[in-house]
Order: structure tokens, then C-alpha cells, then sequence
């Protein structure tokens, strides 16, 4: 269990179930105007693969993710996500949950490094 203050990390949806690995913003990186997590998906990946005894064939961008980073200059938490979350507000919500953010003003905002392989129509499997 974790402290309730807000918190900056990164996420996978699989199925319905959420997956998240975070820190609290005061132990984020500094990355230009953005406080956010270090680690990136693709460790998360191997990590969840084996947490959760799925195919090592599949790409770290199989599945949706996203990323929550601290925007410093705007005061507010960027929620950058796959488009296919976008409209699943519940997810949203357990997101803002977990990360402590209920309180806290935050913008949605898709990017096209977020995309599984649903909503990516340039998908290509690791391995064919």
C-alpha cells in the first residue's frame, strides 16, 4: 500500500484489468517541464510477462498504456493514454485512483506513441 499523495507512473489495460507501476511525484524524474516516471514500458513488459505468465511473443505494445507525468509549469497531471481508453471512464477512474489524481486536475490526452495493436493501423507483430 502506498501513501494517498499524488503519483506519477505508467500503465497497462489487459483485458479489464489494470496494471500500474508508479512513484509518488516527489521521487519523479525531471524531464524538461514534466516531473514523470523513469522506466519506461518495455521493462514493465518484461516484468509483467513473467508476473503474469503470458507470451513472450507479444510486443510491449501489444495491449493499451499509458503514462502519467506531472506537467510543473501548468499544475496539472497529463493522463497520456491509447485512444481505445479514451472513452472508458471507468478506467479512467481507477487510473485517477491508484495514482491518488482524484483531486488533482488532470487532461486527458491521446499520443501516438500510445497505441496497442488494436489502434495502431501500422501494427507489426514481433514475431510473424
Amino acid at each position: 500500500m502506498h501513501s494517498h499523495s499524488p503519483r506519477v507512473g505508467i500503465f497497462y489495460v489487459i483485458g479489464v484489468d489494470l496494471y500500474i507501476e508508479s512513484m509518488p511525484i516527489s521521487e519523479g524524474e525531471d524531464w524538461g517541464d514534466f516531473k514523470t516516471y523513469p522506466n519506461g514500458h518495455m521493462k514493465y513488459w518484461s516484468v509483467l510477462t513473467k508476473q503474469l505468465n503470458l507470451s513472450s511473443c507479444l510486443s510491449y505494445d501489444f495491449y493499451p498504456r499509458g503514462r502519467v507525468s506531472y506537467a510543473k509549469a501548468q499544475d496539472k497531471y497529463m493522463l497520456y493514454l491509447d485512444r481505445c481508453l479514451v472513452k472508458n471512464r471507468q478506467t479512467i477512474r481507477l487510473i485517477k485512483r491508484e495514482l491518488c489524481l482524484l483531486k488533482e486536475r488532470v487532461e486527458l490526452s491521446t499520443d501516438e506513441h500510445y497505441q496497442c495493436s488494436i489502434c495502431n493501423p501500422h501494427y507489426v507483430p514481433d514475431f510473424i
